[in-house]
């Protein structure tokens, strides 16, 4: 037999029922937390490993290897061997590059700081194309 309960206000409710309510109420909390968890599954935080590379430095050693006006440390010959064609051609595809692709303008990176050149970007893209493999492989 089941009891009642009454209370205050003139209301019976059975123990039994009071039991089901908090059942029922306990499993569509956890329902919910469960679709909630499926929604947004937590995510792993990766960090990433930076390799630090001087950007800058390898520019000045680049443009004063092969573009310096006064002195170069490579003739037209060593850098026609290198790129196969000459430096002003290269120079004319690095600049129309440039214009027309994003990819080859320099700009920042997430951190704030510069990307390569188009100089280098186009020099590293065409010793690709003119060798046919990676240049840093090792």
């Amino acid at each position: 037999m089941e009891s009642y309960v009454s209370s205050s206000n003139g209301d019976s409710t059975s123990t039994g029922e009071i039991e089901i309510d908090n059942a029922v109420t306990s499993a569509v909390a956890l329902a919910a937390s469960f679709l909630q968890h499926i929604a947004n599954p937590p995510r792993p935080v990766y960090q990433r490993v930076s390799v630090e590379r001087d950007r800058a430095a390898a520019n000045e050693r680049l443009m004063k290897d092969y573009f310096d006006p006064v002195e170069p440390r490579y003739n037209e010959a060593s850098f026609r061997c290198r790129l196969r064609m000459s430096s002003r051609l290269f120079l004319r595809i690095a600049q129309d590059l440039e214009r027309e692709k994003p990819y080859f303008q320099q700009r920042c990176d997430a951190r704030g700081r510069m990307r390569f050149t188009s100089i280098q970007k186009c020099t590293s893209a065409l010793r690709i194309l003119g060798y046919g493999n990676a240049t840093n492989k090792r």
